[in-house]
């Protein structure tokens, strides 16, 4: 599977200025244009048709006179099928409602240029440079940390889930599903009918995707969906999964990973900055790995869980800061029409 995931990834760059992109508002702010299809000038929201990064560089939220802003107001999202640009405005929307996020908290010394696999470390100092502590001590995140001694990092170890463990995933699931974030994806959800809209069944849903224990081999129930994306994981020696920044974050502060270097590290505006790079873990390498610097895990299961529901394993497009981005997914397909999911990953031009 992993090295599957490389290829596809490899396969993406170099396809990646064939593919077709959802419009965008970069540039355009406040033009009218007949021919297009969607529109940038206020008038778009009377008529429903902005483009989907049209709040995010048109119209930014501005904070009421003499106080906090308000709650950012719902989005009429439209029945019928799911357009990749819908896609694009949730993600733009969700960004926006992400009152968790670690954008202008987390610094980065980037380093040193190099390219996939290279072993040589060119980049001596840690990739973190600093995390606002405080960010850690919030709700989302001291749930999020909580779980991280729950798992064996060896898919060749079964997991053994006690009932401590249990209460913990839950005290998470709760977490999220309060955040803004997740009400919006709810109600994208309802509206394109991949959910009823209850926030039971998206709760249940969430727990069957990313919780649910299978085998990586051998029959033994040593991984899961959240284990290999928002921890990380061995296997055969070699690193798997990881694509959490909160979770790499956690290994270097005790010494146990190693940033070799980075060939790409595009900056998305308020979802943070891409990050394209290799590290050791351990005395393992990864050669190819990916993660968004500075969301929280709540848009993080948002958008991967709303990719899952409504492509499947097709590429997912959506728009960062105005950015192009593309989330690929793998789904073990188990009996009753239930999917758990295997790896999901963001790539970026």
């Amino acid at each position: 599977m992993e090295l599957a995931e490389e290829q596809r990834r490899l396969e993406l760059l170099r396809t990646s200025s064939s593919c077709p992109t959802v419009p965008s508002c970069r540039g355009l702010c406040g033009t009218f244009n007949r021919t297009l299809a969607c529109q940038c000038n206020p008038a778009c929201s009377r008529y429903s048709n902005c483009c989907p990064d049209y709040s995010t560089l048109c119209s930014p939220p501005t904070p009421r006179r003499g106080g906090p802003r308000g709650p950012r107001p719902p989005v009429a999202w439209a029945a019928g099928r799911t357009t990749d640009a819908q896609l694009a405005r949730l993600a733009e929307e969700l960004v926006a409602r992400d009152e968790d996020s670690a954008v202008g908290k987390v610094d980065l010394t980037l380093g040193c240029s190099t390219r996939t696999g290279n072993r040589r470390d060119c980049s001596p100092l840690p990739l973190f440079k600093r995390v606002d502590e405080a960010l850690l001590r919030r709700p989302l995140y001291a749930k999020l940390l909580a779980l991280y001694d729950n798992y064996d990092e060896d898919v060749a170890v079964k997991e053994r889930v006690t009932g401590v463990e249990t209460r913990e995933e839950e005290a998470f699931l709760v977490e999220v599903l309060k955040s803004p974030v997740m009400a919006e994806t709810l109600r994208f959800l309802a509206a394109k009918r991949l959910l009823t809209g209850t926030s039971a069944e998206l709760g249940a849903k969430l727990r069957e995707l990313w919780f649910t224990l299978y085998s990586r081999g051998g029959r033994i129930l040593g991984s899961s969906g959240f284990e290999h994306v928002f921890l990380g994981e061995k296997k055969a020696g070699k690193v798997q999964g990881l694509h959490s920044w909160v979770f790499l974050h956690h290994l270097e502060q005790r010494g146990q990973v190693n940033y070799l270097g980075h060939w790409a590290s595009p900056d998305l505006g308020p979802a943070g900055r891409g990050l394209s790079f290799t590290f050791k873990w351990g005395d393992q390498q990864k050669p190819f790995a990916s993660m968004l610097v500075g969301p929280s895990p709540a848009l993080e299961l948002a958008l991967y869980t709303t990719c899952i529901l409504a492509r499947g394993e097709e590429p997912c497009r959506l728009r960062l800061g105005g950015s192009p981005v593309t989330v690929t997914s793998h789904v073990f397909q188990r009996p009753g029409n239930k999917r758990l999911v295997a790896s999901t990953f963001m790539d970026w031009k």
